[in-house]
């Protein structure tokens, strides 16, 4: 397996700009002070534009549409309330970082937070035209692909001039192999559901085979066939821990995830759609011939990647439990055989990107200066400005932006109740348009 390029992340000056550049081999998109390097872009949409990967010259004609322009750094947390482009970037074939542009041409959205062209917008007609020419230009590859192996089966081959199989990392059919520097630059290895994977998963420096399989149960439910076999073909079945019941399991595949670089394992993580939008990873373990489950790890399209650093720590999305239906990077940590979810000081939620309409205050608000009930605080009257929602302990205390400029922080009674006017009164009351799914 081709050995990926490691990504740089650093620190740059303190102003807030987006750009993309040449940068030797590789490009470099710039915005709210992170930089992070990349080779290609693969850009979706909310339209029925679809899903495409720019070669490595279109990402530079890509990035030039962004030369020149300048954003600045309007809300935390907010939400686009628009259509939008999710933009990849990508290392070769894996992720690097992802953002948001909006289809009108003056808002991206990145790490929890929205920014705001100063003047003027970027012409998105442009990245249409880029994207339809690598469209045409890949059917005309798939076309040319397909007459080539027509040709080659009518040809025939001499036996003793075909490839040995060992020498493309083959031995009895076509495989897919993992070894444990393939983790040097990425955590989390995505594994296509075919073919068969082999890789050294307990640490005892022989291989297992993986056969993953997805079928159908009945009507409604699918059974998994994760099937795993040691170096000599034995097959092990036995599996220790409570199993996940398979609602929907992904038959595109699976992750193999170097959660702690100091132990011997290898996690594997399977994600299943769930009965209903409630998608989520299983992890689990091979050890001693038995498959062990750690655990479950929620997920949340579009934050559905894992992001693991070998530290016996991996990131996810979860859902948090106040306000409203909203959801944040949560952490899970290795304990044994088992992942716990890590309680943290503060969660940086998601940017809320879907067509809701935007938040009002109906009721007058509390609003603190700091996340402190000794501090100062002041009451504000209702208003029909747009509100959005930042920083939040999950617990009792929210960061709060009106669109007039008033911010603070607003403090919670179990979660769902405010003081407004000097009464406990329901968050549903206080504002409208909040999230609220079941």
């Amino acid at each position: 397996m081709k050995k990926l390029h490691r990504y740089l992340a650093v620190l740059l000056a303190a102003i807030v700009a987006v750009g993309v550049y040449a940068c030797g081999e590789k490009n470099t998109f710039q915005i709210s002070k992170i930089e992070k390097q990349y080779t290609n872009v693969k850009i979706t949409s909310t339209d029925d534009m679809g899903d495409i990967v720019l070669n490595e010259k279109r990402t530079q004609e890509f990035g030039k549409l962004f030369e020149g322009l300048v954003f600045e750094q309007t809300q935390s947390a907010g939400g686009l309330n628009e259509r939008s482009y999710s933009v990849i970037l990508l290392d070769g074939s894996v992720p690097v970082d992802s953002i948001q542009i909006a289809e009108a041409g003056t808002t991206v959205t990145y790490g929890g937070y929205f920014y705001r062209l100063t003047e003027g917008s970027f012409d998105t007609e442009k990245w249409r035209l880029l994207i339809e020419e690598e469209r045409e230009e890949q059917k005309k590859n798939e076309t040319s692909a397909k007459e080539d192996i027509q040709e080659g089966t009518e040809e025939t081959q001499d036996p003793e001039s075909a490839a040995d199989p060992e020498e493309n990392g083959q031995e009895e059919g076509e495989y897919y192999g993992i070894d444990r520097s393939d983790f040097a630059a990425s955590k989390v290895i995505a594994v296509p559901a075919w073919p068969e994977c082999r890789v050294d998963l307990d640490g005892d420096g022989s291989t297992e085979t993986i056969v993953y399989e997805v079928q159908s149960a009945d009507d409604i439910h699918k059974e998994l066939l994760f099937l795993i076999y040691d170096h000599e073909g034995n097959f092990y079945s036995e599996t220790e821990g409570t199993s996940p019941v398979w609602e929907n399991p992904s038959s595109e595949g699976y992750f193999i995830m170097d959660l702690d670089s100091e132990d011997k394992y290898l996690e594997i993580a399977v994600l299943d759609d769930g009965p209903s939008g409630d998608p989520c990873f299983s992890t689990m373990r091979y050890d001693a011939g038995k498959l062990i489950y750690m655990g479950e790890i929620p997920t949340d399209s579009p934050y559905g990647e894992l992001k693991a650093a070998g530290d016996g720590k991996v990131v996810g999305s979860g859902r948090l439990s106040i306000l409203q239906t909203w959801r944040a990077p949560f952490t899970w940590v290795t304990e044994g055989n088992r992942i716990r979810l890590l309680e943290e000081e503060w969660y940086y939620p998601y940017v809320n990107s879907t067509t809701g309409a935007a938040v009002k205050q109906k009721k007058p608000v509390l609003l603190y200066e700091e996340p402190d009930l000794g501090a100062n605080a002041a009451e504000i009257l209702p208003s029909d400005e747009a509100v959005t929602f930042g920083t939040t302990d999950n617990k009792n205390w929210v960061q709060f932006f009106r669109a007039d400029g008033k911010e603070g922080w607003i403090y919670l009674e179990d979660g769902y109740y405010m003081q407004s006017g000097g009464e406990r009164t329901s968050v549903m009351d206080i504002f409208e348009n909040l999230s609220m799914a079941g």
